[in-house]
């Protein structure tokens, strides 16, 4: 329920309590000048006429008084209906923000969940890929498995041994041409490159990688 709205109710209950009381004191005066003129009626006999005219007239503003208190007690029920209305209205509205609130912060958490699931996995890849060893086997499966799916069978061998003893990860056939390949690199060094700032510092890094690379 709004400020606004509690408000408006305050000043229609307060508006209807003053008015109520105007009436009740027209009734009382009215009450008051009957028992007046009855009371006379006792006394002087001389008028009877008259007084029973006066008897009449408050009669009638008595009855006329009786349908402004009805008019009345049906207006303040209906401002009253109206009002609740208009605050279930609010209330019904004021629900309905609270669950879609709700519902955006449940799949929120899910969300999130799935996120945190997802670096999990991730953190778990790089505790992997830290130990050479498993890098290496790592490396050479999914060396496998591109070869397998781009050359046929005949123009590559897994952990090809040359004559002088060598024996490479792969090595692929091309003519009368032999190309070898090594799936493993130095992650450590290809690490510092990456996070090394100074510019000079970091060319010096990227020569011995390269040189690395042919060393293997």
């Amino acid at each position: 329920m709004s400020a606004d709205a509690s408000s408006s109710l305050v000043k229609i209950i307060l508006m209807n309590q003053e008015l109520l009381l105007i009436l009740l004191g027209i009734m009382a005066a009215a009450v008051a000048g009957l028992a007046y003129f009855l009371v006379r009626s006792g006394k002087k006999e001389e008028k009877p006429k008259e007084e029973n005219q006066a008897i009449l007239m408050m009669q009638e503003q008595l009855k006329e008084l009786r349908q402004t208190l009805q008019n009345f007690g049906t207006q303040v029920d209906s401002k009253m209906g109206d009002s609740t209305k208009m605050f279930q209205q609010q209330f019904a509205q004021s629900a309905k923000i609270v669950r879609d609130v709700t519902e955006r912060l449940t799949k929120l958490d899910e969300t999130n969940k799935q996120v945190m699931g997802v670096a999990e996995q991730l953190q778990g890849l790089e505790d992997v890929l830290k130990n050479p060893k498993h890098r290496g086997v790592l490396g050479e499966y999914f060396l496998e498995n591109v070869l397998k799916n781009v050359l046929p069978p005949k123009n590559y061998q897994m952990q090809y041994e040359f004559k002088n003893g060598d024996i490479v990860d792969a090595a692929v056939f091309v003519k009368d041409k032999i190309i070898p390949i090594d799936s493993k690199f130095s992650l450590e060094n290809y690490n510092r490159i990456l996070n090394e700032k100074d510019p000079v510092e970091k060319e010096h890094l990227e020569r011995q990688f390269k040189a690395d690379l042919k060393n293997r």
